[in-house]
């Protein structure tokens, strides 16, 4: 687990500090640490709905040494671009260059010497995603992804957090699963976030303006 500071103790988990920096620099910290040839990478909150697939982890790890692939997206958003296989009763393909998010944070197996030749440190997660999937369109690799037919491997709630705030549907979710969820320091997502205002703030501005062209005209 990747943290700047807070110390945090759980049998079997690993804490890697990397201080406060910009997020490139601070996610290729933690890669050097963590060491390896392949690395899962799930973002902290995304929040999982069910036991990850195991079986099908290990056969990805095995794909990929076998097809020389530098990336297997776990969840497809977006899927791939055409359908090559299936690994444990999943299909699975490849992203091919100029497909939009060909560099995306969703769950994913990476090698790590592609993800340390796609990252800059200056990155904020938005510009490896954009910046990323730019650089990754003059390079060879192979990237896969599972698709969005069947089952995934990881199946998981995500976003938890959005511009800084809960989403109910997480704290829903951490309450049905007895997980203690303070919103004191991190506030709810208002209600009209969710909503698609432009149609309405259109509908003032013409109704304002029609109301400026009347006052003109009986002036």
């Amino acid at each position: 687990m990747m943290t700047n500071q807070k110390e945090f103790d759980f049998p079997s988990l690993s804490i890697v500090k990397v201080g406060f920096a910009p997020w490139g620099e601070r996610f290729l910290k933690a890669i050097e640490q963590v060491g390896g040839k392949y690395i899962l990478i799930l973002m902290e909150d995304y929040f999982l709905l069910e036991k990850p697939d195991e079986d099908f982890l290990r056969q990805a790890v095995a794909f990929m040494r076998e097809q020389r692939a530098s990336y297997l997206r776990l969840f497809p958003r977006p899927g791939p671009d055409r359908i090559t296989g299936t690994l444990e009763g999943i299909e699975i393909g490849e992203i091919d260059k100029h497909s939009d998010y060909r560099v995306s944070l969703q769950a994913s197996i990476w090698d790590v010497d592609y993800l340390k030749r796609l990252t800059r440190r200056e990155d904020s997660t938005w510009d490896f995603e954009i910046e990323g999937t730019r650089r990754s369109n003059q390079m060879d690799d192979k990237l896969y992804s599972v698709s969005d037919r069947g089952r995934f491997p990881i199946s998981y709630y995500c976003t938890a957090v959005v511009k800084g705030l809960w989403r109910k549907e997480a704290v829903r979710l951490c309450r049905k699963n007895h997980v203690p969820v303070d919103t004191s320091g991190r506030g709810m997502e208002p209600f009209y976030l969710r909503w698609n205002i432009k149609p309405i703030i259109e509908m003032i501005e013409i109704k304002n303006d029609l109301k400026r062209r009347i006052a003109r005209t009986f002036h």
